[in-house]
């Protein structure tokens, strides 16, 4: 502050400028006082900039309603290796503790319920949830359910990772809508519990958030949804098609596949619950009439300048890094169905370091050359390993090198498609 005081003093007695000083600066300068006593007025505030090179959380009790979920499960797994003790609230969880109670006994308080159900548990813990608390929710819709968590006093956080949980939060996506975080505390506490995820975070608020969710959730969930209905209208086989399929049909198969393969109120949430979800479908209807108009009239030349136009409004940058990851995801298909490509499986618990220099150690000492290993995660208990050899699968070398590895007493590894 005698610092800025001593630079006020040097521009003259017609600035237009001041400087918080203490008054002993203000006489060492000769600079006449405007006001005193400033720090203690309630307007007053001081913000302090902590620059930290890692990220440490203080261990809160965190209560996780619908621990028993998937992402209830990893939030629970995730908070405890924080230290952090966590209260978990589930219907599913026999003898478990009321929402009610969870809320009352802790610091923060996790949303983790399916979309739809989401606003209505906000709404039944409004009535024990405080000033002094953290509410925070990861569903895939934020303004429905932040309206309500607004309506409490405590601080809220809106959070979205776009991972499913079994992946865990590293190198991954989460989108944070602060919609109420004023308390320094509070601040503090979430930049630091986002830093330990080793997430990519985008901020956002609710309203953007949808908007964007319309497109990178809802409509692709829709085409693929439309493209497996109209495989069933059309009476296609979809074990028979396979036997026609290209690597990009095997791609798009894949995402109905997922798609189908679980809940569909997941989905129905997504898509239903999102406001943009009508607007954004109406728009996509309407295009799909113009190519049908295209097709029928065979109208090539605006079929290319649509085709045109998308590819000028995406980039070259974009579409270029586009191709260049499904070329990748093509190659390791390829790699996947090769004749000579076997799949270890084993529990992720039994997963240690130096797992996969182990794995490689055996081949080697049989002279098996690798060309490609990729891992794959199931679930939060199956872990897989993709290997592709550089000689027949049905060699002494490598079916001696997986029987070694089969025999293993930890961890347990089975050997697939051999």
């Amino acid at each position: 502050t005698g610092n800025a005081a001593k630079k006020i003093s040097v521009l003259g007695p017609k600035t237009m400028m001041g400087a918080i000083a203490s008054e002993s600066a203000a006489k060492a300068y000769g600079l006449k006082i405007l006001n005193r006593d400033i720090q203690n007025g309630t307007g007053s505030v001081t913000t302090f900039h902590l620059i930290e090179n890692q990220a440490i959380v203080m261990p809160l009790k965190v209560a996780i309603i619908g621990a028993a979920g998937r992402e209830g499960k990893a939030l629970t797994a995730f908070y405890e290796r924080l230290g952090c003790t966590v209260i978990r609230s589930d219907p599913a969880i026999p003898q478990g503790i009321l929402n009610s109670e969870a809320v009352k006994l802790a610091d923060v308080v996790i949303i983790a319920v399916p979309v739809a159900a989401t606003p209505l548990v906000v709404r039944s813990i409004l009535p024990h949830i405080g000033e002094h608390q953290l509410l925070m929710d990861v569903t895939s819709i934020k303004q429905p359910a932040m309206a309500e968590m607004l309506k409490s006093k405590a601080q809220v956080v809106g959070l979205h990772p776009m991972c499913a949980p079994e992946d865990g939060f590293d190198g991954q996506t989460i989108v944070v809508c602060p919609a109420r975080l004023e308390i320094p505390y509070w601040k503090t506490w979430v930049v630091n519990m986002l830093a330990a995820t080793g997430s990519k975070l985008k901020w956002s608020n609710a309203p953007e958030h949808d908007t964007y969710m319309s497109t990178i959730q809802a409509s692709p969930h829709l085409a693929n949804l439309v493209s497996a209905a109209l495989i069933m209208e059309m009476g296609i086989s979809t074990k028979e098609s396979l036997s026609f399929t290209s690597p990009f049909y095997r791609v798009m198969f894949s995402l109905m596949g997922r798609l189908l393969s679980h809940d569909p109120d997941l989905y129905s949430g997504i898509i239903m619950k999102n406001p943009a979800s009508e607007g954004m479908l109406e728009k996509r209807i309407r295009i799909e009439r113009r190519i049908l108009k295209m097709i029928k009239t065979g109208d090539r030349k605006s079929f290319k300048q649509l085709f045109l136009k998308v590819r000028k409004h995406f980039g070259k940058d974009v579409t270029e890094e586009a191709n260049e990851l499904f070329l990748r995801i093509l190659a390791m298909i390829k790699s996947l169905y090769s004749k000579d490509t076997v799949i270890l499986e084993y529990r992720k618990s039994e997963d240690k370091p130096g797992l996969l220099a182990r794995i490689a150690g055996v081949f080697a000492r049989y002279g098996v050359s690798l060309t490609s290993i990729s891992s794959v995660n199931f679930s939060l208990e199956r872990q897989q390993f993709v290997i592709s050899f550089g000689q027949p699968k049905t060699s002494d070398s490598v079916r001696r090198s997986l029987k070694k590895i089969e025999k293993w007493g930890s961890p347990k590894v089975k050997v697939i498609g051999w």
